[in-house]
């Protein structure tokens, strides 16, 4: 129950959950078999309820939270300093978050411990890199990914960070060295995994076993089996509020065994343009969207993130001013229910922490606008990214 006044978009680690309905002060509308569809983060506006139902399959530590940073920084605290706490503390779970955010244990099942992973069989080497005065006197920070045998050097950054491409069902082993003057961490945002490997320094994990604060200079070996194929976000979880909105995060991509990506897709990221009061709205790295290419009588998939740290993002598709159709195809990388991916107006809002897979196909040639509308607190912030059909 939402019993604020401000949007929560409450996410959950490490699982899906069934939405079995949804309500505000008026009504609740049940979901039928065909109806109900799976997320990790659900969008709840003021005054409105949701039913979840799910099963914790694997044991370990979780949190379940609002993924508006600021809903869940340590200054929330009640009657208890936070002093140091900008990523410096190692139990980011404990010391590092406060406000909307909720701890889980699952027990291992009697006899059984913590899971054991497969032996990888992809092997992925990942830099945590900072490079100084990037957004003003502020530094930016990306996720590289070393292409060959020489890594990248420990200032090169780009923007959006490197795109990460698994395999499903591949077992894989991602070596994440920390570059940085920061702790570090990262978060497989939606992707079902042994909870040593969630990403919450001193946290995730059981007992005694808990993932570390990855240290500059140091590093942690990832292993993670992705159980389905999607659209999903690898980002930091430490110090949010400034290393999210200063380039720690990324596209990250789940295809089928065999496949490869389809030269058809188009990745929208939307993410913040630096720490400071202000910043701009990032679409794939840049303040200023680059245009989108499309093929006449061919179905595009268009991967749609939000990985902002506080601002909802309305979507829309024009051609002019008339809103066209979309068939929305994928929620959370989890495909959704028959009777939502129908045919529908291009319109829908998106809060930090989704991911949206639609389904454009044009039978002629022309213009089109994709309209983002950025809604933090305050006045709302339209971009117009151009689409050429040709």
């Amino acid at each position: 129950i939402n019993f604020t006044v401000a949007p929560h978009p409450m996410h959950l680690h490490g699982f899906y959950f069934d939405v079995n309905s949804k309500g505000n002060a008026a009504r609740d509308t049940l979901f039928g078999p065909r109806q109900e569809r799976k997320a990790v983060t659900e969008s709840m506006t003021a005054g409105t309820t949701m039913a979840m139902t799910w099963v914790p399959t694997r044991p370990g530590n979780w949190l379940f939270h609002c993924h508006l940073i600021y809903h869940i920084d340590a200054a929330l605290k009640l009657n208890e300093s936070h002093a140091g706490h900008g990523g410096m503390k190692a139990n980011h779970a404990e010391d590092g978050m406060s406000g909307l955010v909720m701890g889980i244990h699952v027990k291992p099942k009697s006899g059984l411990g913590i899971l054991t992973e497969p032996k990888a069989v992809r092997h992925m080497r990942m830099y945590v890199n900072e490079r100084p005065n990037v957004f003003g006197n502020k530094p930016g920070f990306a996720f590289i990914l070393q292409n060959g045998d020489t890594p990248p050097a420990r200032d090169s950054i780009t923007n959006p960070s490197s795109t990460v491409i698994l395999t499903k069902g591949e077992p894989t082993e991602i070596m994440v060295i920390n570059h940085t003057t920061q702790m570090a961490s990262v978060h497989w945002h939606g992707i079902e995994l042994n909870s040593l490997y969630d990403g919450v320094s001193d946290w995730s994990g059981w007992q005694k076993k808990t993932a570390p604060v990855i240290a500059p200079n140091d590093s942690f070996a990832v292993q993670l089996t992705p159980d389905r194929s999607g659209t999903f976000i690898y980002h930091t979880h430490s110090d949010e509020t400034v290393q999210l909105t200063s380039g720690l995060y990324g596209p990250l991509l789940v295809l089928d065994k065999g496949a490869s990506r389809d030269s058809a897709e188009r990745i929208l990221l939307m993410g913040d343009g630096g720490p400071l009061k202000g910043a701009p709205s990032f679409f794939n790295g840049s303040p200023i969207p680059a245009e989108i290419n499309l093929s006449v009588n061919t179905r595009h998939r268009f991967r749609l993130i939000n990985i902002s740290a506080g601002a909802t993002k309305r979507v829309r598709l024009l051609s002019d001013s008339t809103l066209l159709s979309w068939r929305p195809i994928a929620k959370d990388g989890a495909d959704l229910p028959p009777l939502q991916a129908a045919l529908r107006a291009a319109d829908f809002y998106m809060m930090p922490g989704e991911t949206y897979d639609v389904e454009v196909s044009r039978k002629e040639k022309g213009d089109l606008v994709l309209e983002v509308t950025t809604l933090p607190r305050g006045k709302s912030i339209v971009d117009r990214i151009p689409v050429k059909v040709r």
